[in-house]
């Protein structure tokens, strides 16, 4: 009876080692195969940085059984189903907001740290007089009817360098008057038409300016990624500019928020205003330099324009991006000009306001350089 019982042990064992060698041989041929693909993104590290303490101690521990730090107790079914289901759908068992945030612009953004509470305005402020007369509207011409027609130059070509670089990671987002696809998105009629009027309002002042056109989501739709990987394709597009232009200094990622037009909109001296936020990741270890530049706009901008900014937020927690490609340049923000419900003429008035503002910091921070007289000034 007892040599039956040890056979019958030992052929539980037998199996228990086969199949934990099958499962290791595979997963580092998996690995090896991903390690061969060429791309700028990481998928391991992707794969991996959602993995709780406890799944990676316990997956090392199969492998050095007498490690000191495997776990006394195994990690519960709810852990691992609660990684599977993120890993594939990109959905948070303990955060019901991530249920609905891809099918929502501008939702994720909602929830953050104010980093502008408590703070020193005085230390920001700017002194310098600001006009309040508005440029003209776009004409039929300057609207992009096709954002990659605006896209970066190949890098082959002879390039004209430049300051502020300007780009859309979510390049759909539109507005609900315009918007001719579902969740407020539109392929034409779009964010991009902000960054293009940035991009012009600062040219105009003397600021040169590089606006990218890059169609992420088209990008993501060819690859077969979800909404997710947005930042990762817009990633590549900013190492790419940095690589082509290396004097770029600023970074602006322009977005439209989803919050109701009675929380995005501020009338001053009588002229309606988009409001903006300044969104900061503070996954990025250089956070407080981002955000330094993010206080440093809102702070200018509400002592000319009370109430334009609404803050400079973190963003962090589990669900969020965190880091929002500000890790490439600690002069690099992400912008909400306005939401969904904000008219055109209310987003082109606070434009004008936000390139005097990033006007006056370009030419403050390169004193070799003399600013040339603003539009207004001109007339």
């Amino acid at each position: 009876m007892k040599n039956k019982t040890f056979l019958f042990n030992l052929d539980g064992y037998i199996r228990s080692f086969l199949f934990l060698s099958l499962c290791t041989s595979l997963l580092f041929i998996l690995i090896g195969f991903i390690c061969t693909l060429k791309t700028d993104i990481s998928y391991v590290e992707e794969f991996t940085a959602d993995m709780s303490v406890d799944v990676l101690k316990q997956a090392i521990s199969f492998e050095i059984p007498y490690s000191t730090i495997r776990e006394e107790e195994p990690v519960s079914l709810e852990k691992v189903f609660s990684f599977s289901l993120k890993t594939m759908t990109d959905i948070h068992v303990d955060d019901q907001l991530s249920l609905v945030e891809h099918e929502l612009p501008g939702l994720s953004l909602f929830e953050g740290v104010d980093l502008t509470a408590n703070m020193d305005a005085n230390k920001f402020r700017a002194e310098s007089p600001i006009s309040l007369e508005t440029p003209p509207l776009p004409t039929e011409k300057e609207i992009v009817k096709n954002p990659q027609e605006e896209s970066t130059k190949n890098a082959d070509e002879p390039v004209e360098k430049g300051k502020v670089f300007i780009y859309t990671t979510h390049n759909t987002e539109s507005w609900t008057y315009l918007a001719k696809e579902p969740n407020v998105k539109d392929s034409k009629s779009n964010i991009t038409l902000v960054s293009k009027r940035l991009g012009k309002e600062l040219e105009r002042r003397g600021v040169k300016t590089i606006v990218d056109g890059t169609d992420h989501q088209e990008m993501l739709k060819k690859r077969e990624k979800p909404y997710a990987f947005s930042y990762a394709m817009s990633n590549k597009t900013v190492k790419a500019a940095l690589k082509q232009h290396k004097d770029i200094e600023y970074i602006f990622d322009l977005h439209i928020d989803a919050a109701k037009k009675s929380l995005t909109t501020a009338t001053i001296n009588g002229k309606s205003y988009a409001r903006m936020s300044f969104i900061i990741g503070l996954k990025n270890q250089d956070w407080k330099n981002n955000s330094a530049l993010a206080k440093d706009l809102h702070y200018r901008l509400n002592k000319r324009y009370p109430k334009i900014s609404k803050g400079v937020l973190g963003k962090g927690s589990r669900g969020d991006n965190g880091e929002y490609n500000q890790s490439l340049s600690s002069n690099s923000v992400l912008i909400e000009v306005g939401g969904i419900d904000n008219t055109q003429e209310e987003v082109n008035n606070t434009i004008s306001a936000l390139a005097d503002v990033i006007t006056d910091i370009y030419f403050e921070k390169d004193k070799k350089v003399n600013a040339p007289a603003s539009p207004a000034q001109k007339r």
